[in-house]
């Protein structure tokens, strides 16, 4: 059996989605409830929103459409998910579930649909009240056709406003400039200096560079000046740093579109240089192509039974089983003895969906 979830087409504009279920047998009950399962924190969606509490919501009504069975989720749980979320879906009269990412074409809201409002195909709630009718004209006494309305006196035609006019502001009138009045010399006036003195330091500055000239030009000896010695700088080679000796392998982005494989290989390193969180986008791609090393692994970390963190959170039993029994039916030997310690301890659980796990996966296993 299979399950997975798209856009209702009657409801275009979101707010609604369609479960399809294949697989189911001809005699399916008529409604069923479903149980929803966050699994990034293990709670579960209740009417009143997500909880850690065991909770369902529903009935739905369940119908056949081409060959398979189909239900109407509404606002009221499609509001509280989002895009990609990873989720586990239960159908519970009808003994279905599956892991699965909400869709990111299906949207979670509508303009026309309020949050908390309950699709009206769910068996026994969601009807919908008529509008409230038209009150009629009064009658007046004695019976016969009401008076029609005087007709509405019409309205006064709206005088334009003027805009208002500014007045022209004046250009402002030059300013004049300070005078200056020529002042009669009254004798008082400054003579300028002679220049004499200035050109006969000039001329005898030339003769004393000229003579230095000359004599150093007869004794030949010229001015020397020292030398600074270079001293040439023995260049050593860089010392190879910590990040070029000690680098990885773990590099997902590296083998993005390559063969199934060749990924599993890459999610293996990441896992051995101790790096889960990298290697569990590659996990979950392989997982979604149904690659048994991947269902494996993906089974061990969502195990109780084993100890190690769990990349996606939290542990879960149900999830667990699941991945084990498709690992299984691969060919995989290696799970089937954690599929039967995990089996004994569902087989003490209490709860409804540990119950119906138990019954589908381990009995007659």
């Amino acid at each position: 059996m299979s399950i997975k979830i798209v856009k209702d087409p009657a409801n275009p504009l979101g707010g609604y989605a369609k479960v399809i279920i294949g697989g189911l047998s001809v005699g399916a009950p008529a409604s069923a409830h479903v149980r929803i399962t966050r699994l990034e924190d293990d709670q579960y969606l209740s009417a009143a929103g997500w909880s850690t509490n065991d909770a369902k919501v529903g009935p739905f009504e369940l119908s056949e459409e081409n060959g398979a069975h189909t239900l109407i989720l509404g606002p009221d749980v499609v509001g509280q998910m989002a895009p990609f979320q990873q989720i586990r879906v239960e159908v519970l009269e009808a003994g279905v579930d599956g892991t699965l990412k909400w869709p990111e074409d299906v949207a979670t809201t509508q303009r026309t649909a309020r949050r908390g409002t309950v699709h009206a195909r769910k068996v026994g709630i969601g009807k919908v009240s008529p509008g409230r009718p038209a009150q009629p004209a009064p009658t007046p006494p004695g019976g016969g056709t009401p008076p029609p309305r005087p007709p509405e006196p019409p309205s006064p035609p709206v005088q334009p406003t003027p805009e208002p006019t500014t007045p022209p502001v004046p250009e402002p009138e030059p300013v004049p400039g300070p005078v200056n009045d020529p002042k009669p010399d009254d004798g008082q006036t400054e003579k300028p200096k002679s220049k004499v003195p200035l050109i006969l330091g000039v001329l005898g500055l030339l003769l004393v560079l000229g003579g230095a000239g000359a004599y150093f030009g007869m004794s030949g000896d010229e001015p020397k000046t020292e030398e600074t010695p270079v001293v040439e700088q023995e260049e050593k080679p860089a010392e190879a740093t910590q990040s070029d000796t000690a680098s990885g392998t773990c590099d997902p982005a590296g083998v993005q579109g390559a063969a199934a494989d060749e990924r599993w290989a890459m999610a293996q390193s990441c896992i051995t240089e101790g790096n889960p969180q990298s290697a569990l986008q590659l996990v979950e791609a392989l997982v979604a192509e149904a690659y048994p090393e991947a269902q494996l692994q993906l089974g061990k970390w969502m195990d109780p039974n084993l100890d190690g963190d769990n990349p996606m959170g939290s542990k879960n039993a149900n999830t667990a089983i699941r991945l084990y029994d498709s690992a299984k039916k691969a060919g995989l030997s290696e799970a089937d003895p954690l599929s039967e310690a995990l089996c004994k301890v569902l087989e003490s659980a209490t709860g409804l969906s540990e119950q119906v796990t138990h019954e589908k996966f381990c009995q007659g296993s």
